[in-house]
C-alpha cells in the first residue's frame, strides 16, 4: 500500500512539473475562416497615449477601461475627441491615440 502511495505522489509531482506549453497549443477551429471587421479580435495591446507617434497597428476597436475622453486620429486622417464610458468598445479604425485631451485611461487597442 505504501509503495502505491509513493507512485501516485511521484506521478502527481511529474504532472505539476510539466509546463503548460508542453501539453499542446490551443486548437483554432476557425483558422480556415476569413477574418472580417465583425469577427472577434485576434490581438490586444495596452495603449500609452502619445501625440508624437502612430500606433503600431491600425485598430479595429478601442476598449476604454476608465471613463473619459479619447482624442484619436482615424485611419481616414480625421482627429476627433470621443467621450466613452468604462467598458465601451469604440468601433473605430484609429492610427493614433493622443495624450493631449485624452482623460480616459486603461485603453486597449483591438485588432
Amino acid at each position: 500500500m505504501m509503495k502505491q502511495q509513493h507512485i501516485f505522489a511521484l506521478a502527481a509531482l511529474l504532472l505539476l512539473a510539466v509546463p503548460l506549453a508542453a501539453i499542446g497549443a490551443a486548437t483554432d477551429d476557425f483558422a480556415a475562416f476569413t477574418t472580417g471587421l465583425d469577427a472577434p479580435y485576434d490581438h490586444v495591446a495596452l495603449i500609452t497615449p502619445t501625440s508624437a507617434a502612430d500606433l503600431t497597428n491600425v485598430t479595429r476597436g478601442i476598449l476604454v477601461g476608465v471613463s473619459g475622453d479619447v482624442k484619436l486620429t482615424t485611419k481616414g486622417g480625421e482627429t476627433v475627441i470621443v467621450s466613452a464610458v468604462a467598458g465601451t468598445v469604440l468601433r473605430i479604425r484609429a492610427t493614433r491615440i493622443h495624450d493631449t485631451s485624452t482623460t480616459a485611461t486603461s485603453i486597449l487597442a483591438l485588432w
